[in-house]
């Protein structure tokens, strides 16, 4: 007959079996349900070929495939959601860009680039009240010869909403015609500055032209943007009340012609 001493040790030895037994299982049990419905962008290409074969040409593809990224961030399903079902014959169970509101597809976007655009200057923007898409500005499927995945030239995607024949011709305004480009002023993605400026007025004057204030060589010179002279004659007092008597003084004069 089986001692009691004996006993409890067979009865520890199975209770330690079951419980190696049912590690496992317990241990995928903690899984997250949602990392299933996830299938990896090889599913996805499998079927999508044509739009892979150029998003692979992209530098988005070159970062969504990056092997550390978790499966919602990583590739197709980091846009359009995950795909199991849609790859199972539910075709609609897939996030498609275009049933979503700007908004929407806007704040997919904002998940990744957070470092270069922030969300809240981005929501206080003209353009975000126009519910302009970042799409409605660039190419994220196939290559563009333009910088920044920019769908056209910057100075054509700017022009295609902002007519810009008036202020290329005030060279006091834009110096457009000087080879500089929207964005060399501007931030289309949000400031804190008033017209979307990437700086204040007098930094972005000194960005260029420095500290020290061009002087007039002559008041009868004739070139009134680098001498400031026929205009200044006019009235003496602007002279010390507006640009003398201080050091920084670009937005003073330029004021009216900043919008």
């Amino acid at each position: 007959m089986m001692s009691h001493r004996n006993h409890l040790f067979w009865i520890a030895i199975f209770l330690g079996a079951v419980s190696l037994a049912f590690a496992p299982a317990a241990k995928q049990a903690a899984k997250p349900a949602s990392a299933n419905r996830y299938i990896g962008p090889k599913t996805c290409m499998q079927c999508h070929h044509t739009y892979a074969n150029l998003w692979a040409q992209v530098k988005h593809s070159q970062l969504l495939l990056d092997e550390k990224r978790t499966p919602e961030q990583k590739g197709c399903e980091a846009c359009h959601g995950p795909g199991k079902q849609h790859a199972e014959g539910k075709r609609k169970e897939i996030v498609a860009w275009d049933s979503l509101k700007p908004a929407g597809q806007n704040d997919i976007c904002l998940k990744c680039h957070q470092g270069k655009v922030e969300a809240d200057l981005w929501k206080q923007t003209p353009h975000a009240s126009m519910e302009m898409a970042c799409v409605s500005c660039h190419e994220v499927h196939k290559p563009v010869k333009q910088d920044d995945l920019l769908l056209k030239p910057e100075m054509e995607t700017c022009s295609g909403c902002h007519d810009l024949k008036d202020d290329i011709a005030k060279k006091y305004h834009h110096p457009l015609p000087e080879g500089f480009a929207c964005g060399s002023c501007h931030n289309p993605h949000g400031t804190k500055f008033e017209g979307m400026l990437a700086q204040t007025h007098d930094a972005l004057c000194q960005s260029c032209h420095g500290k020290e204030v061009p002087k007039p060589e002559s008041h009868k010179a004739e070139d009134f943007m680098m001498t400031h002279g026929p205009a200044a004659k006019a009235d003496s007092r602007t002279c010390t009340s507006f640009c003398h008597q201080q050091k920084e003084f670009c937005g003073q004069c330029h004021e009216q012609y900043k919008k």
